[in-house]
């Protein structure tokens, strides 16, 4: 700090000569007490004299509040940022903060031509003697030759394209084992917005023919970062084992209930729409579906839909649904249903009929997927049945109907591949006794003597056996791949 005193500035930047190119640059500091910027001028005369010219400073206190060097050092870029502009204006000169295009050609024409003297010692040589390039050489078939510059190109066929380029005409020759060609790989890499193999070579074989391309872009690739987020894949979490209720077998359908709402759909109520509600019945074990509508999201609405569930479908063990709090953030009518529904009400009306009404932990909405997953089914059937916005209520009704009856339908086993095998099992197997259409006997099939006319009740028992064999043997052990 003594030697400030004795520091000396000429006034003037320029001196007689012509002055070829002016440089601004600016350089910023920060400490816990202070950060500053300063400018210089780096001046390059038409006799290639430079010189270095200082043209002004700026210095701020560090803020009373405790600030980390991270962000003072931003501060600093700021305020450099703002020297510079100041600068600018100030001095009204044409400021050059990078070099020249002919700079920029004679720099790359210099590293390529290092590069291929180091990779093509012999072919630079022989090309430059004017001789031909020996029998073992690798760009032996690519004719090369040295243009005026001085760079190792490849002799083409198609000199009388002029709609080409002659940089695509006449491509420079570039060694694949050599670290330029990594580099001018990867920027037509990121030129190209990181885009598949073919694209990326199509751009590179403009200017340059790069020997086994191919397997250079891929290793550029395979070491891209941003290539590889892109490709990263989250790891699957280990699935935790099914409850009970998803693998009991031998029981009635609906024994192990799951219940879900979604909508709202509109429907026609002479000439105003309505907003209805589909409440959606789950069985947990033959994955089964039975559609309720609900006139709203009132708690008595529920309960109603619960009752027609339980005269229609039978007596229900336990019954699970998501907790209240999963609704949170989902949208406005879905937030309703916390404030509407009125869980001891339901509970206490559940209790009376014995049955067990389970939620789901409310940080787990994940645990209810085996009845999303049937939404999703329904209002895929929906989607292509119903044409109209706003059916009339029966109509709409009917419409459940038929999508409960197709999702019913879907197969819960692989496809039969050859006809001697048995048909895919459905739920509708297990709700009516069989599929949409039954299956017709072949002519080789002997009715079993247990399977008489008078003799119902063992049918319908074989049936059933027939049913949960199956459903443990197949759908039962594939679950655990799903």
């Amino acid at each position: 700090m003594n030697n400030v005193e004795g520091f000396r500035s000429s006034r003037h930047y320029f001196g007689p000569i012509p002055v070829r190119a002016i440089q601004l640059h600016v350089f910023v500091d920060a400490s816990q007490s202070a950060f500053a910027a300063v400018a210089y001028l780096r001046v390059t005369y038409d006799n290639n004299d430079v010189r270095v010219c200082f043209v002004c400073a700026k210095t701020k206190c560090a803020p009373m509040k405790t600030m980390s060097i991270p962000r003072l050092e931003l501060q600093a870029a700021v305020l450099g940022t703002r020297l510079m502009d100041t600068v600018k204006k100030s001095q009204g000169l044409s400021l050059r903060d990078s070099a020249s295009p002919y700079e920029c050609e004679d720099a790359e024409n210099l590293l390529i031509r290092r590069a291929q003297c180091e990779a093509f010692p012999d072919e630079v040589r022989a090309s430059y003697n004017e001789e031909s390039v020996g029998h073992r050489s690798d760009i032996r078939g690519l004719a090369p030759y040295l243009d005026d510059n001085g760079v190792l190109r490849a002799y083409g066929r198609i000199d009388a394209a002029l709609c080409i380029p002659h940089s695509a005409r006449r491509p420079i020759i570039l060694s694949h084992r050599h670290a330029l060609t990594e580099l001018i790989v990867y920027h037509y890499h990121v030129k190209m917005k990181h885009q598949n193999v073919d694209a990326t070579m199509g751009d590179i074989r403009t200017r340059f023919w790069i020997t086994k391309l191919r397997r250079v872009l891929r290793t550029v690739i395979s070491g891209c970062s941003v290539c590889k987020l892109h490709r990263a894949q989250p790891a699957p979490p280990i699935m935790g084992p099914l409850p009970e209720d998803r693998l009991e077998a031998n029981g009635w359908p609906f024994k192990f209930t799951g219940l879900d709402y979604f909508g709202p759909l509109l429907v026609t109520i002479g000439r105003r729409k309505e907003k209805r509600w589909v409440a959606l019945f789950t069985c947990l074990t033959t994955r089964a579906i039975h559609l309720e509508l609900a006139h709203d999201l009132s708690t008595d609405s529920c309960i109603i839909v619960i009752r027609n569930f339980l005269c229609r479908r039978g007596p229900v063990l336990r019954l699970r649904s998501d907790n209240g709090k999963n609704f949170v953030g989902a949208n406005r009518e879905a937030k309703r249903l916390i404030d509407v529904f009125e869980p001891e009400k339901i509970q206490g009306e559940l209790s009376s009929r014995g049955i067990e009404w389970i939620f789901n932990c409310p940080a787990n909405p994940a645990e209810g997927g085996a009845w999303e997953r049937m939404v999703q089914c329904v209002k895929r059937v929906l989607r292509h049945t119903v044409k109209e916005v706003a059916p009339k209520q029966h109509v709409l009704e009917s419409f459940l109907i038929e999508a409960e009856n197709v999702v019913n339908s879907l197969p819960l086993t692989h496809l039969p591949v050859s006809v001697d095998q048995e048909a895919p099992l459905t739920p509708n197997d297990l709700l009516k006794g069989v599929a949409n259409l039954p299956d017709t006997p072949t002519i080789h099939e002997q009715p079993d003597e247990r399977c008489a006319t008078r003799k119902q009740w063992r049918i319908a028992r074989l049936l059933r056996d027939r049913f949960w064999k199956r459903w443990t043997w197949s759908t039962c052990l594939h679950l655990c791949d799903a």
